[in-house]
C-alpha cells in the first residue's frame, strides 16, 4: 500500500489510516526514551515486539516474568506510550486480576479494568458469565481491541485463566485452519511475578507442574503454547549505592530460595529502637509512614495510633467515628466487611482507598486512592480543641479528589472534587453504614502489592507471625513487603519478629517459609530455560537440589521445636508451619 506522505497509509480492508513502518520505529523508540530510557535490552526487545504485534495484527503471545522493582509496569507504560504516539492507545486493554492492581494501571494511557468486569468473566462463581453482562455486550467492547495485556499474572489461577482464553478465542477466533488457536487473533501480553500472591479461590497457574499432575493441567498447557518468553532479572528501583545494592542482593536470595540464617538475622535487626537505630514511630522521619501488615486484624490494632500521628504530622485535627452497625447478636466492629470499614477517619489532606464502585466516571472505582479535602458533618459539633475529635454518629459526607478525575462535579468546589456520602453493606449477619473509603496509613501487603515507596514517603513493616487462629503466614506476603523499599536503610519493621526466648524456632521458621514450592520453582526454571537464560544445574539435578532443602528446613524447625519445649519456654503465637 503506498505511503500517503504522512507517516500513515491508507487499509482498504477496514478503511482507516494504518502507520507505515517508519512510524511505527520512531514510536517505539519515543517510548522506550520516554518511560524505560535506562532499562536494558530486554525491555526494548518486549516493547518493540507488542507494539509491532499489536500494530500489525499478528497475534503474538508473550509471557514477560520478573521480579518486584525490575520495570514490568514501566515496560507496559513505554508500550502504551507507542500506541499513543500512533494514535492507538484506545485498541489496547490494560487488565488486572485484582481492583488494586488496575489502580497503579490507571495512569496508562489505554481502557483498564479488571479481568472479570472488562471480560465479563466472575472468579467468584466459579468463572461463569457474570450476570447480567452476556457474551454479545462483551463481544461489543472486544470489538476495536487488538491487544490484550494483563498485569499481575500471579493472581489469576487456572480456571480463571482458561476463561479468559475462552472469552477471548470466541470474541475474535483465528481464520481457518487455526480457529481452535489459543486467544484467539488478540495480541496477548501476560506480566507479573509468580512469587507474588496466589489466586485467593483458584489454583496458581504453576500448580502440578513439576511433576505434571492434573491439577492445572490446562493452564500448562496454555502456557507452554507462548512463543515469546522474557525474564527481566535486572532490579531498577533499587537505589545504586551499598544500600540499594544490598536490599537487591536480599531479594534476589529469597526469591531464589537461597535465604540464608544470617538473611533473616539481618532482616530482624531493623526493626524500631534496635540497637543501631534509635528510631521510633513518633521521630519526624516516620511520622508520615504507611504501616504494611500481613493481617487485616492486625491493621485494625494499630490503625488509630497511626491516624493520630499522621494528622499530627499533617498539622490537622483528627476525626474519627463508628460505623453504624444493626444485628441480632454483638456488634461487628472489630473487623472490615464487604468493602466497609469498621472505623472511619478523616483529616484534610487524608490519603484513602475508595471501598466500593460508585461512580467510574468519577473513578470512583473500589480501590482508586483518593485525597480528601474537606467533611460535611450534617450536625452541630462542639470545638473541644483537642487533637481528636471522636464522634458519636457517620457524618453526612466528605469532599475528595480520586485519582485521575476530572471535569466539575460538585458546583462551588475545585474540578475534580467528588462528594461522598455513607452506603450500606451486610455482611455475617451485621448491617454496616459508613462512608465508603478506607485509610491508607495502614494497609495490608495486597494493597501495596505493585506500588514503589519515595521519600518522603516511608514505609513500616509489621511481618509477626499471625496470632492462632488468625491463618498462616505466606512466603508471597513477606516478599511483597519488603520489595517496596529502594534501598535495605529504607527498610523497618513496626515491632520486633521474635522474643529472645523462641529466636531460633522462628529463625528456622522463617528460612522453611522462604523456601519456594517445588512446582514454582521447576515453573520458573522452565520459563528462564525458555527466556535463554543459562543455568548451572540440570532440571533434575535443580528439582533434587530443593527438594532436600525442603527436608533440611523441616529437619531444623522440628529440632528447634523440641529445644524450645525442652527448655519449658512460651511457645510462640505462630499458627503451625506454612504449607
Amino acid at each position: 500500500m503506498p505511503s500517503d506522505g504522512g507517516g500513515t497509509r491508507q487499509d482498504p480492508c477496514i478503511g482507516v489510516d494504518e502507520p507505515t513502518p517508519e512510524a511505527i520505529q520512531a514510536a517505539i523508540r519515543c517510548g522506550i526514551d520516554a518511560c524505560c530510557s535506562d532499562g536494558n535490552d530486554e525491555q526494548r526487545r518486549v516493547v518493540q515486539l507488542l507494539v509491532e504485534s499489536i500494530v500489525g495484527h499478528l497475534g503474538r503471545r508473550v509471557l514477560v516474568l520478573g521480579g518486584p522493582g525490575t520495570g514490568k509496569t514501566t515496560l507496559v507504560r513505554a508500550v502504551m506510550h507507542a500506541m499513543d504516539q500512533l494514535r492507538r492507545a484506545h485498541r489496547v486493554a490494560l487488565l488486572a486480576y485484582s481492583g488494586r492492581a488496575v489502580v497503579h494501571l490507571m495512569g496508562i494511557r489505554g481502557r483498564t479494568g479488571t479481568t472479570s468486569s472488562f471480560l465479563g468473566v466472575d472468579s467468584y462463581r466459579r468463572n461463569r458469565l457474570v450476570a447480567g453482562r452476556p457474551a454479545e455486550i462483551v463481544d461489543a467492547r472486544l470489538t476495536d481491541i487488538d491487544g490484550v495485556v494483563i498485569d499481575e499474572i500471579s493472581m489469576c489461577g487456572c480456571a480463571h485463566l482458561r476463561a479468559v482464553e475462552e472469552r477471548l478465542r470466541r470474541a475474535r477466533p483465528c481464520a481457518p485452519p487455526n480457529e481452535c488457536r489459543a486467544f484467539g487473533s488478540f495480541t496477548v501480553a501476560f506480566v507479573g511475578d509468580p512469587n507474588q500472591h496466589k489466586p485467593i479461590l483458584d489454583t496458581p497457574i504453576y500448580a502440578g507442574w513439576a511433576h505434571g499432575s492434573v491439577s492445572g493441567a490446562d493452564a500448562r498447557m496454555l502456557l507452554r503454547d507462548f512463543e515469546h518468553v522474557f525474564v527481566l532479572r535486572a532490579v531498577h528501583r533499587t537505589l545504586l549505592d551499598a544500600g540499594g545494592r544490598r536490599l537487591a542482593e536480599w531479594q534476589e536470595r529469597v526469591r531464589t530460595g537461597c535465604a540464608t540464617r544470617e538473611d533473616i538475622v539481618a532482616l530482624a535487626s531493623r526493626h524500631l529502637g534496635a540497637p543501631g537505630m534509635p528510631l521510633n514511630l513518633d521521630d519526624p522521619l516516620l511520622r508520615r509512614s504507611t504501616v504494611i501488615t500481613l493481617r487485616n486484624r492486625t491493621r485494625l490494632a494499630i490503625e488509630f495510633d497511626h491516624m493520630r500521628r499522621w494528622a499530627h504530622a499533617a498539622g490537622e485535627r483528627l476525626v474519627t467515628w463508628l460505623a453504624e452497625e444493626w444485628s441480632a447478636g454483638a456488634a461487628g466492629a472489630s473487623r472490615d466487611f464487604n468493602r466497609l470499614p469498621a472505623r472511619g477517619y478523616f483529616f484534610r489532606g487524608m490519603r484513602a482507598a475508595i471501598a466500593d464502585r460508585i461512580s467510574p466516571e468519577a473513578c470512583l472505582v473500589r480501590n482508586n486512592d483518593a485525597l480528601l479535602t474537606d467533611i460535611v458533618f450534617g450536625r452541630e459539633v462542639p470545638d473541644t480543641g483537642s487533637e481528636v475529635l471522636e464522634l458519636d454518629f457517620v457524618p453526612a459526607g466528605v469532599y475528595a479528589r480520586p485519582a485521575g478525575c476530572a471535569g466539575q462535579w460538585v458546583p462551588g468546589r475545585p474540578p475534580g472534587e467528588v462528594y461522598l456520602t455513607p452506603i450500606i453493606c451486610q455482611g455475617g449477619g451485621v448491617r454496616r453504614r459508613n462512608l465508603p473509603y478506607s485509610s491508607l496509613a495502614c494497609t495490608t501487603d495486597y494493597f501495596a502489592e505493585g506500588a514503589t515507596v519515595t521519600p518522603p514517603d516511608r514505609v513500616v513493616l509489621d511481618l509477626r507471625r499471625p496470632e492462632r487462629g488468625d491463618g498462616q503466614m505466606s512466603r508471597a506476603s513477606v516478599i511483597v513487603a519488603t520489595s517496596r523499599m529502594r534501598s535495605w536503610d529504607e527498610v523497618f519493621l513496626y515491632l520486633p519478629l521474635w522474643s529472645e526466648e523462641t529466636e531460633e524456632e522462628n529463625i528456622q521458621f522463617f528460612l522453611k517459609l522462604l523456601l519456594p514450592p517445588i512446582d514454582l520453582a521447576m515453573f520458573l526454571y522452565d520459563m528462564e530455560e525458555r527466556a535463554g537464560l543459562c543455568h548451572a544445574r540440570s532440571r533434575a539435578d535443580h528439582m533434587t537440589f530443593l527438594l532436600e532443602r525442603h527436608r533440611e528446613a523441616e529437619r531444623a524447625l522440628r529440632a528447634a521445636r523440641r529445644v524450645r519445649i525442652a527448655t519449658n519456654a512460651p511457645a510462640p503465637p505462630a499458627a503451625g508451619a506454612p504449607q
